[in-house]
């Protein structure tokens, strides 16, 4: 039996060739070297999925595999188009008291998606750029920074999307009171108010003692 995956429609660009229980991936695409394999135990079971390491843009498009054997033939195409991550959402450290600083982050893309911020409604908020990467297998990181005030929004969306493609991926952010640092002056007070009440409280305690021994003259 052989199995044989390559490009559509280039002719003889071999991707993966199996062959009389061997591998043999000698006239293999260079760009597909080491990054393709078969599960012989998935082949016992009639699966000829191709697994496919490394993913890189060049690598979208459309493959055939051809399967043979002395008794049946058969062939499937598919096609394969490169996607990003979903959209990861961290908090970073307050740069003021009063705001949250969240970064949004997706890697992975073919082609350079555009990065949203939206509020619990749905609409735009106002963001720093998108900060873009493209890295050695020419792949798009897009990351970009919001600044939420207390009392903004109680939920925040980043979306990634590309218009083209209709696609789009997107990741929600639930905001919290406890996630905005309380400014100096008013943790100060969060100290000095109870002692200074421990102190009133004192204060008309002795003051109390002294009027019933008579000590104290108004």
């Amino acid at each position: 039996m052989s199995v044989e995956w390559f490009r559509v429609p280039s002719a003889g660009s071999v991707v993966h060739l199996y062959q009389e229980r061997e591998i043999r991936n000698e006239d293999q695409i260079p760009s597909y070297r080491g990054r393709t394999a078969l599960s012989p135990e998935e082949l016992k079971r009639g699966d000829a999925s191709l697994r496919l390491t490394g993913v890189r843009a060049s690598d979208e498009g459309r493959y055939q595999c051809l399967i043979q054997s002395k008794m049946w033939f058969d062939d499937a195409s598919v096609q394969v188009q490169i996607k990003g991550t979903e959209p990861v959402i961290s908090m970073e450290v307050p740069h003021r008291a009063g705001w949250v600083s969240l970064l949004c982050e997706s890697k992975g893309w073919d082609i350079q998606p555009d990065l949203l911020w939206l509020d619990s409604e749905g609409h735009s908020l106002p963001a720093a750029a998108t900060e873009t990467h493209r890295d050695s297998e020419d792949l798009y990181t897009v990351r970009r920074h919001v600044f939420i005030q207390d009392r903004d929004t109680n939920t925040v969306t980043c979306r990634v999307h590309l218009q083209d493609r209709k696609l789009e991926k997107e990741t929600e952010f639930h905001i919290t009171a406890e996630m905005f640092p309380v400014p100096r002056w008013k943790a100060s007070l969060a100290v000095f108010l109870p002692l200074a009440a421990a102190a009133l409280i004192g204060c008309a305690v002795l003051t109390h003692r002294y009027r019933e021994q008579g000590n104290l003259s108004i």
